[in-house]
């Protein structure tokens, strides 16, 4: 997809001493290597190739939805630790509205956790502003499937804040 904002960004490829990956949490029984999602922290510059790394996932959106449900319980649980302590990890990112991209991603998560009606927020940001609806019906439906992914992990921090309110 070439709009609604849609980040493809990854790194990819690493100068040994040069780069850390976070320390976030880690779900009970969750089988999913959850590292691949956190983010490298790197000393030194970061470069871009000038070609477009082509990740093809024809496992459909059945086995897509499937996994995004997992990484929702992943989420939820990261987001109650950071509503709880204030931070993401032992090691992570920090938020900073004029740091890097992925400190203003995660300054942007800090305040996006704590507002209501984030999924519809995020529907409309990529939709709207980032122009998602020039992809047609596939636009929509990735916008929508993105808002109820939300919307589970939100579901979920307050299934996990009600059960520690419990004990």
């Amino acid at each position: 997809m070439s709009w609604g904002g849609f980040s493809h960004q990854a790194v990819l490829l690493i100068r040994k001493g040069h780069a850390k990956f976070e320390h976030l949490v880690s779900v009970p029984g969750d089988t999913l290597d959850m590292e691949v999602h956190e983010r490298v922290i790197v000393s030194g510059s970061i470069g871009t190739f000038s070609t477009p790394l082509i990740h093809e996932d024809f496992k459909g959106l059945e086995a897509y939805i499937d996994k995004h449900n997992r990484y929702s319980t992943w989420e939820a649980h990261l987001r109650h630790q950071a509503v709880q302590t204030g931070a993401y990890g032992d090691f992570s990112v920090p938020p900073k509205l004029f740091g890097n991209a992925q400190e203003r991603r995660r300054w942007l998560k800090k305040i996006a956790i704590r507002i209501p009606f984030e999924p519809t927020l995020w529907f409309l940001y990529h939709y709207v502003f980032k122009l998602g609806f020039l992809e047609g019906k596939a636009g929509l439906i990735a916008c929508q499937i993105r808002a109820q992914y939300i919307s589970n992990v939100r579901a979920k921090m307050y299934e996990l804040a009600a059960r520690a309110s419990i004990h």
